[in-house]
């Protein structure tokens, strides 16, 4: 299970941010021959497939992958207890509760450096935990790294 952390206060969730994380994860899957990918998502507005622009990321990732199918799923809102995509989050949430995660906050650096370092201790927490029997691969979106971080063709 793959975990890529941000925090929206540096940048927004947007769908050509979702494909350049997709396409750092998919890659290896894709050298060993699989050719169709399957996508469920919370259907938010940067993963709706109601989208145009959602729909045009998507397929430059079906296209620079060279996929053979690639299939967006969704719930509905009012069935979201039934979502994949919440369920799996919910454990990695209780994980959180009463937990002080220890770093050291510096109070002469910027809101953004504090809180990439926040994200990094967070990081450290999951990263190599175990869910449903699923090794944890977890990686931090930093500040720096938003500017031309994304999909080169978007």
């Amino acid at each position: 299970m793959h975990l890529r952390t941000f925090c929206t206060q540096s940048f927004q969730s947007t769908s050509s941010m979702h494909v350049y994380n997709l396409e750092s994860v998919m890659q290896p899957s894709i050298q060993l021959g699989k050719s169709v990918a399957i996508l469920t998502s919370d259907n938010g507005p940067d993963w709706s497939g109601k989208c145009p622009c959602n729909i045009f990321n998507y397929g430059e990732l079906w296209k620079e992958l060279k996929l053979d199918a690639m299939i967006l799923n969704s719930y509905t809102s009012s069935n979201s207890r039934y979502n994949p995509v919440e369920r799996s989050m919910s454990p990695l949430s209780n994980w959180l509760v009463g937990l002080t995660l220890k770093r050291q906050y510096d109070p002469n650096a910027t809101e953004p450096h504090n809180l990439d370092d926040s994200l990094i201790c967070l990081n450290r927490y999951w990263d190599k935990r175990t869910y449903a029997n699923f090794q944890l691969e977890c990686q931090s979106i930093l500040s720096y790294n938003t500017i031309c971080a994304f999909h080169s063709k978007i």
